[in-house]
């Protein structure tokens, strides 16, 4: 059972590093989060139609909120309840505690840490809905080894149930020291 929870976790990670990379681009729409790379035509230095170029006016929200960060899907073909996330979002620390409501029916949680470039920095699975980054569950110093949060970094967090079935998720979350 542990195997596959970490085959799984795996998965999940190498999942949201290809979604994180493939549709946070700056560069890209917001429209096109979520779509299948085959759906995609190949990558150009400009992605936004001509009568949008010069106009930032003309964003949408969503490509608006894109640009700067706020939350985003972390599975996002996916439509799974979302789980509350109740870490701050700035001066959280250098290890800070991340927490989030619990789930009825979870018997697991999976977090992902992802850099300012949305590669998985650090991950942790267990029964928790709590838990500091380094993985414990009490608090560490600042000045212990390990990870520690930098800005543009950004978590998220994915409820499981004893089949190991995913059935709630957080979205991704800047978050900053």
């Amino acid at each position: 059972m542990n195997k596959f929870r970490f085959l799984l976790l795996i998965v999940i990670l190498l999942f949201t590093t290809y979604a994180c990379s493939s549709g946070s681009d700056s560069n890209q729409p917001a429209a096109i989060q979520g779509t299948s790379p085959s759906e995609l035509a190949p990558a150009s230095q400009n992605t936004q139609p001509a009568d949008r170029q010069d106009n930032p006016a003309t964003e949408t929200p969503e490509e608006a909120s894109s640009q700067i960060g706020l939350e985003e899907p972390l599975l996002p073909d996916i439509n799974l309840p979302e789980i509350e996330q109740m870490t701050p979002r700035e001066n959280a620390g250098l290890k800070p505690l991340f927490e989030w409501t619990a789930v009825d029916g979870a018997e697991w949680y999976a977090l992902v840490v992802k850099n300012a470039d949305g590669q998985t920095y650090w991950a942790w699975m267990g029964p928790e809905n709590s838990i500091y980054l380094g993985g414990t569950t009490t608090p560490p110093g600042d000045d212990r080894a390990g990870p520690f949060l930098e800005d543009g970094m950004k978590w998220a967090v994915i409820a499981y149930d004893a089949e190991d079935h995913p059935i709630a998720a957080s979205s991704l979350r800047p978050i900053s020291p």
